[in-house]
């Protein structure tokens, strides 16, 4: 994946100049004159204040809004994600069984090159110590599917300061029939050869979306993120449903420290489910990695419980598994 991004900056309000009283003394510090009251006698004097305890006063509206030049609270970026051998058409047989290799992976018979494209616009509306909020609106296109086009209109709120915020982010999505979000997702692997786990027709997700009827309705929807983070700990949670049935799709990711000798992080996610409470039932449609970090100075050891697909050439469909590992890893520097 490559990622171009013309981002925010503040060339407009910083030309590398220096303050006046660096250029007068770098030695020394700003100050400025406050009337200060005497505790004893109650009598307020005149003192020369360092800057740095000078005490913050709060933003008025106009601050909040305006503190910036609009043009450096503008930004358009540039993305682009690609599969330069995303499978096509698979192998099969003379009686139309698939064929897999010794590992029961699928033959491919032809590949094509998959890419995405996206042009993103996003306006700092609001700006202060505690809170920020950023509209946004993305265009994108898969290329090499007939029509499949994609528009995101949201919005960043962020709540919080350094170390404890909030960061939430609703979107309403339009789009084409035969586009689809979040194409290169934790399935990927998965569905480049088989697009429906439920289906007993093998297909890859690119055969499959060229297939889609290019001028049918088109499919609109939500996509919602929360992410909460107190000092190391986070919490990262999405939602996203579209019109139509099984068009849901749910995300939980965690990175939990316990001091600096225990990680924890892992997460969830299931997609293809139709009702809220199927969100956290564990079948094919599941898809997760949970992993215990022991950090014991020099070594490091992992156990793992990752969840993967394996082809059934009895039943012709892939079956989930979960695979449990120990894992060591380990460094010394000097």
């Amino acid at each position: 994946m490559t990622m171009m991004t013309i981002a925010q900056g503040n060339v407009a309000d910083e030309a590398g100049r220096r303050k006046v009283y660096e250029e007068v003394g770098a030695e020394e510090k700003e100050s400025y004159r406050a009337l200060i009251e005497d505790q004893k006698t109650q009598q307020k004097k005149e003192e020369m204040i360092p800057a740095d305890k000078k005490p913050e006063k709060p933003q008025n509206l106009k601050e909040i809004f305006n503190q910036d030049n609009w043009v450096n609270r503008f930004a358009i970026g540039y993305t682009t994600a690609f599969d330069t051998k995303a499978p096509s058409e698979l192998k099969f047989d003379t009686t139309g069984k698939l064929k897999v290799d010794e590992n029961d992976n699928p033959l491919v018979k032809s590949t094509e090159r998959l890419s995405i494209t996206g042009f993103d616009f996003e306006y700092k509306l609001l700006s202060a110590k505690y809170i920020e909020l950023t509209p946004y609106y993305d265009i994108n296109k898969i290329r090499q599917i007939e029509n499949a086009k994609g528009t995101h209109y949201g919005a960043i709120l962020r709540l919080g300061g350094k170390d404890i915020y909030v960061q939430i982010k609703p979107e309403y999505r339009n789009m084409t029939a035969t586009y689809i979000p979040m194409y290169f997702d934790s399935f990927y692997e998965l569905e480049r050869f088989q697009s429906n786990l439920q289906s007993h027709i093998p297909q890859t997700k690119l055969e499959a979306a060229k297939l889609a009827d290019p001028d049918g309705p088109k499919v609109k929807g939500h996509f919602t993120t929360v992410l909460f983070n107190f000092y190391r700990f986070a919490i990262e949670s999405n939602y996203e449903n579209y019109a139509g049935p099984n068009n849901s799709r749910v995300f939980l990711g965690i990175y939990i420290p316990i001091g600096s000798m225990f990680l924890i992080n892992g997460y969830y996610m299931k997609k293809a489910f139709d009702q809220n409470k199927e969100a956290f039932k564990l079948d094919d449609r599941s898809q997760g990695a949970l992993e215990l970090a022991i950090n014991l100075g020099l070594i490091t050891i992992r156990l793992q419980n990752i969840r993967k697909w394996v082809y059934d050439t009895a039943s012709s469909q892939y079956e989930a598994q979960d695979e449990q590992k120990i894992l060591f890893s380990g460094g010394l520097s000097f």
